[in-house]
């Protein structure tokens, strides 16, 4: 599957007291800078991942990304290696030389970025306690590391300790022909650009679009119809919508599914 464009995106804090963004600031790498531990929190489809590997992008000229999706560090065992142990792999994934002493220097020295996606994808009581327990003891050590955990929900940020919880913000209306363009770049511009006409007369579909999951299903649909002047139904939209919740989300994120397509279905249509 195409993989969805990297933007800027705004951040706004969930606290009522005690998070003041300096100057106003909004974008996610001078927050992470400025507090050193931050908790992205937002729905599903918002772009929570593809905010982490904005991050990265953004940040690696001056720290060593590293990226680690807590459900697949908790999925061996009930007790899992130690997160340290599961960063060098993931490291190493991209420096293969990286030793353990050489990332310790990195943690250390404050020249690393930690990316710690899906917190509420970790599930059972005693492997959260555990994750928690590992978080909090590197944030003890190395107190000059930088830690970005994406959550679903505020109440999984809130278990980790000393972490500032901000709220994910929906793409800014100019940043969606941006969002298309890029979607488009090498395919069919011309296909984007009537995307993007469309979506400036259609307030149920503009609506849809701050949503970049959303917004990349309304680009899958409208690449696929080569026509251009033929249309995506909005049953279209509706049904790649349910077919990427049921049966694709959770092969992106590495998560074995409880329930095939055809159950989840069943179990929706009694509801």
């Amino acid at each position: 599957p195409q993989e969805m464009p990297l933007l800027p995106r705004t951040l706004k804090p969930l606290e009522t007291t005690g998070v003041q963004p300096v100057n106003g600031e909004t974008a996610p790498e001078k927050l992470l800078e400025i507090y050193k531990r931050i908790a992205v929190v937002a729905p599903q489809g918002m772009g929570k991942t593809s905010l982490l590997l904005y991050l990265a992008e953004k940040m690696h000229k001056e720290y060593l990304p590293v990226t680690v999706p807590l459900r697949r560090w908790t999925d061996d065992s009930m007790r899992p290696k130690p997160l340290f142990d599961f960063m060098l792999e993931q490291a190493r994934q991209y420096a293969r030389k990286l030793t353990a002493k050489t990332l310790e220097k990195y943690l250390k020295s404050g020249k690393c970025l930690l990316l710690l996606d899906g917190a509420d994808e970790v599930e059972g009581d005693g492997v959260r306690l555990v994750m928690i327990g590992e978080i909090s003891k590197l944030c003890e050590k190395f107190p000059r590391l930088l830690i970005a955990v994406s959550c679903r929900g505020s109440s999984y940020c809130h278990e980790i300790p000393g972490f500032k919880r901000f709220a994910l913000q929906p793409l800014e209306e100019n940043q969606v022909p941006l969002f298309i363009g890029l979607w488009f770049e090498e395919s069919n511009p011309a296909r984007g650009e009537a995307l993007v006409k469309r979506l400036r007369v259609e307030d149920s579909l503009r609506d849809m679009a701050g949503n970049p999951l959303m917004l990349s299903i309304m680009a899958s649909l409208w690449q696929g119809h080569e026509n251009e002047k033929e249309r995506p139904r909005r049953v279209e939209f509706f049904d790649r919508l349910v077919e990427m919740l049921l049966d694709k989300w959770e092969g992106n994120k590495n998560i074995q599914p409880r329930f095939s397509p055809d159950q989840k279905r069943l179990i929706l249509r009694k509801l």
